[in-house]
């Protein structure tokens, strides 16, 4: 395919996109980053002396505030941000980019800060596709002005997680769906340059690190499939929990207005005290998965961050669902292992085979990207060995959900937002 002048322009303009997405992302990464690290020596102050956690709740009730106020100043940065990129790029919402970026950032910095379980994929796609559109302004770029905010969009997934082909497909099947060959060429030029920046802060460690010992053997992929039709009722579970936990919120007077925030607020202040692996996005509950746990300390964990992740977004809070549930399908998959392993004669050293298998299985029955789960946890786990085992797992989550009349949660939270 020869391609004329207007395409290799609109890749060289996806590197610009990717780079000025690359560095928002790194920043929103590194302060998110600062911020668990303040939330788990608080906490770790205040189980060691009680009497902390007075200040520590009027730290949350003043978060709370600004949070209120920065939410009815700029109401499009309100949840994950990937709603507002798809609606935007399908001309159903429009989004002040001046004003996205910072608010953005510094709201989800305060949601961190206050120890709520949300993730900062989501808004780091909000944040990259901004980027994309502040440039399409400035360079007067109408034409190709939302292939620019799925440009931006990819570069932010890929830098946040250190997954540039996550970044690429995902903006291409779940936001954009159209793999024309120079908007895929110019989506792919931003999220290596967004991804290549971030591995100059981060390095180029995994997100998670599951070792595998081997590929799962044939003789257990009829545990697979099991695994996979579990991931898509746990994904239409989880999506219908998700809006009839906005629909509650919404049916409380005294919490419209913004002020449901303070709600995920308050279990926090719980949580510092007797649950502090729950807070923030996941990273402490991820790495209590490379330690031996009871099989209830898991359902616990699982149910606790569960219930904590739906208060939390569904407050309206900016953050999102992206790695919280990554985390709930790593604790799904660890649980099912070990059901597994404790029936059959198959061996535990393969737990981590089920737990980035859950991982892919939850991501694609919430989301419904089959392909993009397989590529995002081959990515940020290292599991091309388990490329045909994560597929089907993928695969079955996605049909199951569909079956059960479950709707995309991006597709649902869009919807809502447009009414």
């Amino acid at each position: 395919m020869r391609m004329d002048k207007e395409q290799y322009g609109l890749i060289i303009k996806g590197f610009l996109v990717g780079g000025c997405a690359g560095i928002i992302t790194i920043i929103y990464r590194q302060m998110l980053s600062w911020s668990e690290q303040v939330v788990e020596w608080v906490s770790a102050l205040v189980q060691k002396q009680l009497i902390w956690l007075l200040p520590v709740i009027l730290a949350l009730l003043l978060i709370g505030f600004l949070l209120v106020k920065m939410l009815r100043f700029e109401p499009m940065i309100s949840g994950s941000g990937i709603p507002q990129i798809e609606g935007e790029v399908q001309g159903r919402i429009h989004q002040n980019w001046r004003r996205v970026l910072p608010c953005k950032i510094i709201a989800g910095t305060l949601a961190c800060l206050g120890g709520l379980s949300l993730g900062r994929e989501g808004p780091s796609i909000q944040l990259g596709g901004m980027c994309g559109k502040g440039i399409a302004q400035i360079l007067s770029e109408k034409k190709y002005a939302h292939t620019l905010i799925v440009c931006g969009a990819g570069a932010g997934l890929a830098a946040a997680f250190n997954a540039p082909l996550a970044g690429v497909l995902f903006c291409l099947e779940e936001v954009l769906k159209d793999f024309r060959p120079s908007i895929l060429l110019s989506v792919i030029a931003a999220a290596a340059t967004g991804d290549f920046l971030s591995r100059i802060v981060f390095g180029f460690s995994p997100s998670f690190t599951f070792l595998l010992s081997s590929s799962l053997p044939l003789e257990a992929y009829g545990w697979v499939i099991g695994l996979g039709i579990l991931c898509g009722v746990a994904g239409a579970f989880y999506n219908a929990s998700t809006l009839r936990m906005q629909d509650w919120y919404g049916k409380i007077s005294f919490l419209k207005d913004r002020k449901a925030v303070f709600v995920p607020l308050m279990m926090s202040a719980v949580f510092f005290v007797a649950l502090p692996q729950v807070l923030c996005g996941g990273h402490a509950m991820i790495a209590l998965l490379q330690q031996e746990q009871m099989l209830w300390t898991l359902a616990f964990l699982l149910l606790m961050k569960f219930l904590f992740s739906l208060f939390s977004f569904g407050s309206g809070a900016a953050g999102g669902i992206f790695f919280p549930m990554l985390v709930l399908g790593s604790y799904l998959g660890a649980i099912y292992g070990n059901v597994v392993f404790s029936v059959s004669s198959l061996d535990s050293v393969f737990l981590n085979n089920f737990i980035i298998l859950g991982m892919a299985g939850l991501f694609s029955g919430i989301v419904r990207a089959p392909l993009t789960g397989v590529v995002l946890i081959m990515e940020m786990c290292g599991g091309a060995p388990q490329m045909l085992s994560l597929t089907i797992v993928s695969l079955l989550a996605y049909l199951v959900a569909q079956l059960l009349g479950s709707k995309p949660i991006y597709d649902s939270l869009l919807k809502r937002m447009c009414k």
